[in-house]
């Protein structure tokens, strides 16, 4: 995927919102806002108007974050914004933004998070490995010619 970059912190707005579609991906969209500020006075700050942002997140960063996060918890974004257009009804078009998320986390520089990581399931190796090696048909110990006689 290409295109512009975007990175942010917020809140989210409302719970992860997971699907699947008909072609059976999983999607998660979810709602962040991110309020910005800026320093008024030596240790002042005035907030900015709340950026709404609408994000999704596909695959397994969609079950990751409908199964982790929940309305309120501070996020980092990172992704790639996309654009789509449309016409309206009265024949105007309108342009609406939102951001494919390839990372969405928990911000650590406000709650102490614990990760949980997913059980692989070790696979022993086959006792027919070697024949799988060979086109499928057992090898023979080499017989010199000692030995057969």
């Amino acid at each position: 995927m290409s295109g512009p970059t975007i990175e942010f912190k917020g809140n989210l707005g409302g719970t992860p919102d997971l699907r699947i579609t008909p072609n059976g991906k999983t999607v998660c969209t979810v709602s962040v806002a991110s309020t910005p500020s800026r320093k008024v006075a030596e240790g002042q700050y005035e907030d900015l108007e709340t950026i709404w942002f609408k994000v999704t997140c596909w695959d397994s960063l969609a079950e990751n974050v409908a199964h982790s996060l929940q309305k309120g918890d501070r996020v980092v974004v990172h992704g790639y914004l996309e654009q789509e257009t449309w016409q309206r009804e009265d024949g105007t078009s309108s342009v609406k933004l939102r951001v494919r998320a390839t990372a969405l986390g928990a911000d650590l520089g406000r709650a102490p998070v614990l990760v949980k990581r997913p059980v692989r399931e070790v696979v022993p190796p086959s006792p027919w490995a070697d024949e799988a090696a060979t086109g499928g048909e057992p090898q023979a110990d080499a017989v010199t010619e000692e030995q057969a006689a």
